[in-house]
């Protein structure tokens, strides 16, 4: 689990977006492994913007387009 509390930031961790990139190396070890991700909050704002973060670890991790990011949910 990787909390992330928009009310009481810690550093650059505002916003659980923020966290997760933080987080990008476990996070990713976490995918390669077959992890389910579940993300509780908004899911107008936050959860697009987590979304991109993830498709944005995916696509430095494996080098691939931007499309090819979207594809792998």
């Amino acid at each position: 689990m990787l909390p992330a509390f928009s009310l009481q930031p810690v550093e650059d961790v505002a916003f659980v977006q923020h966290r997760v990139w933080q987080e990008r190396a476990r996070v990713a070890a976490l995918i390669d492994r077959g992890a389910k991700i579940f993300v509780c909050g908004d899911g107008q704002r936050m959860a697009p913007a987590v979304r991109s973060t993830i498709e944005r670890i995916y696509r430095d991790r494996q080098r691939c387009s931007d499309a090819e990011a979207r594809g792998c949910r």
